[in-house]
């Protein structure tokens, strides 16, 4: 098959002792628990890619991914455009001067800095997260109170 060469990394919560060997044993080209270091999963990636596949020499190129992956753009000025939209998180809002990211830290029972480093996510992602967990958050209680409505528990 097309994929017979492909490295497959196994992603398990099952961390007992031996049970790397026994996957490398079934042919697996490495193992990872979870919840998944994003510095380690990036360093297995980057090893099992072919040379070729990886550019490590952002500098070089034309576009360079910023944190979420994203191309950066130059405006006439030279400057990078998205600098303003970082700039802008950091203007006053709501009569305080306050980052996203120091705000979320500011959020009981969330771990803004663990969760930034466990995904390797930037600003925007972090942002993009939080969006998505509170739209599924919203849509779920929709649905509770649909079900307690009509008795269905």
């Amino acid at each position: 098959g097309l994929n017979n060469r492909t490295p497959v990394v196994v992603l398990t919560a099952n961390a007992f002792a031996g049970l790397k060997e026994k996957y490398i044993e079934e042919g697996f080209a490495d193992y990872l628990t979870k919840p998944i270091d994003s510095k380690l999963l990036e360093e297995t990636v980057m090893r099992l890619l072919p040379e070729e596949m990886v550019i490590t020499d952002f500098g070089s190129t034309a576009e360079r991914p910023d944190d979420n992956g994203s191309p950066h753009e130059n405006n006439a000025a030279g400057t990078d455009v998205n600098d303003a939209d970082h700039a802008e998180d950091s203007k006053e809002k709501g009569g305080t001067k306050m980052s996203f990211a120091d705000a979320m830290r500011n959020v009981a029972g969330m771990d803004y800095d663990a969760t930034s480093a466990q995904y390797g996510g930037g600003e925007d992602f972090m942002r993009s997260l939080l969006e998505t967990v509170v739209e599924d958050g919203r849509e779920k209680i929709g649905m509770m109170y649909k079900y307690l409505d009509a008795k269905d528990y």
